[in-house]
């Protein structure tokens, strides 16, 4: 997982650095891509970040009950069993998006099990990698996230020390639906009522208009 966000996400940087070089540069990341973006691998002329649904993914935080168990047997014990079994953790198959290389996998269940999640972690120098982050940041999260509540996502902007934050939290009524959840801002059914604001943030960071 480590490697997937410092190499991964600063390698696509500095090709769209090298490929579009007058063009200015925002960058949008999801669950663990805001990660990497916040973390700085998104690269140097990044004008503004966008992340939605990242937060401070330590399991015991989650709520309910009943979710926190399901997160913490359904990745931790079985998850990592399955992954053991196949070689890889089928993601795609189980509501996690894509599949998982088992080293990723490993590595992800171990910061879901610390308190502060990869800031636990004394091999990865996430605290001081995000506390030099310098690029405003607009963090979107929702009401209904059982994952990435409110609390969970102010507790990972709160360790933004030098970049301008505006947080936003968006509730299913809002939108006139009745669920968002982890993913849902993410899904193209969602986009026509969540994601003009969205892309107004963006445009205003990178200096252009629609």
């Amino acid at each position: 997982m480590r490697d997937w966000m410092l190499e991964d996400v600063s390698a696509a940087a500095a090709w769209a650095e090298a490929s579009f070089p007058d063009l200015p540069q925002v960058a949008l990341g999801h669950s663990v891509g805001g990660h990497s973006l916040l973390l700085g691998c998104g690269g140097e002329r990044l004008s503004g970040i966008v992340t939605i649904a990242t937060h401070m993914a330590a399991t015991r935080d989650i709520a309910p009950r009943s979710e926190r168990l399901r997160v913490g047997v359904g990745l931790g014990v079985v998850g990592r069993a399955v992954t053991r079994m196949l070689g890889y953790m089928p993601g795609s198959r189980v509501g996690l998006g894509e599949d998982i290389p088992a080293a990723a996998l490993y590595e992800w269940t171990s910061w879901l099990r610390r308190p502060h999640f990869f800031f636990d972690d004394p091999t990865f120098d996430a605290e001081a990698r995000i506390a030099r982050l310098r690029t405003p940041v607009l963090s979107v999260g929702t009401t209904d996230d059982l994952w990435a509540a409110p609390a969970q996502i102010d507790a990972l902007t709160d360790r933004l020390r030098l970049a301008p934050v505006t947080r936003r939290t968006v509730s299913p009524a809002e939108l006139g639906i009745d669920h968002i959840g982890h993913h849902g801002l993410m899904r193209r059914s969602i986009a026509e009522a969540a994601w003009p604001e969205i892309l107004d943030w963006l445009e205003a960071a990178a200096g252009t208009s629609r």
